[in-house]
């Protein structure tokens, strides 16, 4: 980055002093221009009035005859009859070059550029009609040897490439410095960031000190490592929590293959211990199948197909196939309203089904589970609600993380992956899932689906 912003500064400032020099040196050929022109056109006005006096011929050819420096320096005059060709006055040095071009009564000054000898001369010529004698015509041509000042648009050229020389390596060694000093914060913020590893995963930017730009890019990068110290830390409670819900059935299987096959057994034990892994491993099945949907629906591209149908058809089904354990639990289980909504009917139902099993677990024996459906200010809304014992308001904002369980000691829990796969599914939705709860009261979990 320095070296790239050493050469775009360099080439910036080589560009700015091209375009000041090609400025100022027009200026400079053109302002030399307008002088020279204005002075001949002075002479030349000088002349035409001498000769519209009586005896201008021998007026000019005295007034010319004294030399260049009488009328000016480096000026040069020439005075010549137009019908017979003859030179009338003429300054000592006059270049030998004519200018003159017929342009008729109304010819005004031609003004021309010539070189002779080595030197550089600016010529004008005018015709004009000597008074007194009508269709007599005088050519008056005036030249101005300008080849110093020539000379003087060379030397600038010449001190113009110098000063360019000089300014590229002058800009050169200014961006560098400039730019390294910009980037030096840069350093230090690379240096503080290369502090920060697994190990030091709390380690934060200090945002004081920096320029405006690279505050915003500490405070980003503050935020960004927080979410990476959160998605390590769940990382890591999830990797412990998956370690531990596959150890448990595993190592159920293990001691009881182990006690089986330490004696002689009969075939009845064997069936109950065949029967006893078969419950372990539709456990571990379960488990992994819902790890391998929340994998799924963490896939960015992964993608689901909405129908629509009626609410209270799926609704039905689910309560219909919870009805006989709630019946078990001493549960009643109802449900109502309907209308239609727009998703995807497996999913829909999968997540009606974990908060209908996670309520009816949490539901002493006596208690109600009511599953409702109503359209609210554009929104279409399921709600289970029961009346369980309620979580308690610390409990509240992780009952959705992956293996996250209230309640420890319940004999009957699960993995604690049902909440987590309910909010997988109203994420691939683009909806919400909200929970009220009450500890004594009873929970309320609500699936809001947004307009479609």
């Amino acid at each position: 980055m320095t070296g790239r912003l050493t050469v775009i500064y360099t080439l910036a400032s080589l560009l700015m002093l091209i375009i000041s020099s090609i400025a100022l040196y027009f200026v400079l050929v053109s302002s030399l221009h307008k002088v020279h022109s204005r002075y001949l056109f002075g002479k030349i006005h000088y002349l035409r009035a001498e000769a519209t006096k009586p005896h201008f011929t021998a007026t000019l050819r005295e007034e010319l005859g004294r030399g260049v420096r009488k009328i000016g320096d480096h000026f040069y005059a020439r005075v010549l009859d137009l019908d017979t060709n003859e030179v009338i006055a003429q300054s000592p040095g006059m270049p030998a070059k004519r200018t003159f071009q017929d342009r008729g009564e109304r010819g005004g000054v031609l003004v021309t550029r010539s070189e002779e000898a080595g030197r550089s001369f600016l010529q004008a010529s005018q015709a004009v009609y000597v008074a007194g004698s009508p269709g007599k015509r005088l050519l008056i041509e005036v030249a101005l040897d300008y080849t110093q000042d020539k000379a003087l648009i060379v030397r600038y050229l010449q001190a113009i490439m110098v000063m360019l020389a000089v300014g590229i390596i002058l800009a050169a060694k200014v961006g560098h410095l400039a730019a390294r000093k910009a980037l030096r914060p840069l350093v230090r913020l690379d240096a503080a960031v290369s502090r920060i590893s697994v190990s030091r995963t709390n380690e934060r930017v200090d945002v004081l000190n920096w320029p405006g730009e690279l505050t915003l890019l500490a405070n980003d990068l503050n935020s960004m490592l927080e979410r990476l110290d959160d998605s390590f830390r769940r990382l890591t409670q999830f990797s412990s929590n998956l370690a531990h819900e596959l150890r448990t059935p595993i190592n159920n299987m293990l001691g009881s293959a182990e006690v089986a096959l330490s004696k002689e057994r009969t075939a009845e034990v064997y069936r109950s211990e065949l029967e006893s892994n078969i419950e372990e491993l539709q456990r571990l099945s379960s488990l992994i199948d819902h790890l391998l949907f929340l994998a799924r629906a963490e896939n960015p591209y992964f993608t689901i197909t909405r129908v629509e149908f009626e609410v209270s058809d799926e609704i039905s089904k689910v309560c219909e196939f919870y009805a006989p354990l709630a019946e078990d639990l001493g549960v009643r289980l109802s449900h109502s309203g309907a209308g239609m909504l727009k998703a995807e009917p497996v999913l829909f139902r999968r997540a009606v089904s974990n908060l209908v099993a996670n309520a009816l677990s949490n539901t002493p024996r006596g208690g109600r589970v009511e599953v409702s459906a109503a359209r609210e200010d554009g929104l279409f809304r399921i709600t289970v609600k029961d009346t369980g014992k309620g979580i308690s308001a610390e409990h509240l904002p992780h009952i959705f993380d992956r293996f996250y369980r209230v309640d420890e000691s319940r004999p009957h829990g699960g993995a604690g992956l049902g909440l987590s796969i309910v909010k997988s599914i109203m994420d691939l939705h683009r909806s919400d899932v909200t929970v009220r709860s009450t500890p004594g009261s009873g929970t309320e979990i609500s699936l809001v689906f947004k307009s479609n």
